[in-house]
């Protein structure tokens, strides 16, 4: 949905930090945009009138991106304030001294997994503002990291 509205129907959907044709790629990370299961959710865990600011770049594209995010999470009762923010000011904002929530922002891919996978999802991360640690994960990291087949990570 959000590729043929905001990029003319150019480029595919992302379901995961690797695109299809990477050879990690895997269908069992795809997670279908679900509003009944979200409304659900949402009322389950007794959050109502929930919203939040979004850090988002000022150009048209990220404006787009933003907009249509806005709408989805407005249609299960979410509402979100975009903060259009210079590149650098976003930077601080959301990862150097982070103030936000949330950010919309592009990013490239590694071609290595456990590079992709470090750079966001390992606590020590500077894109992983939060510093969430998942031991299981950084495990699984480490032992992919140690594995002399490149793509053998199988647990």
């Amino acid at each position: 949905m959000l590729v043929e509205a905001i990029q003319f129907g150019n480029g595919e959907s992302a379901y995961s930090p690797f695109p299809k044709k990477h050879p990690v790629y895997s269908e069992e990370s795809i997670i279908l945009h679900d509003k009944e299961k979200a409304k659900k959710l949402l009322q389950e865990s007794g959050v109502s009138n929930f919203s939040f600011d979004i850090l988002v770049k000022p150009d048209a594209f990220s404006q787009r991106v933003g907009e249509a995010v806005k709408a989805q999470l407005a249609e299960v009762g979410i509402q979100v304030n975009l903060k259009p923010t210079e590149v650098g000011k976003l930077t601080e904002l959301a990862f150097s001294n982070p103030q936000y929530p949330a950010t919309i922002a592009r990013a490239s891919g590694r071609p290595d997994p456990n590079s992709q996978l470090s750079l966001y999802f390992k606590e020590s991360s500077f894109y992983n503002p939060g510093h969430h640690l998942n031991a299981e994960f950084e495990s699984l990291l480490q032992k992919a990291a140690a594995e002399t087949d490149e793509y053998n990570i199988s647990s």
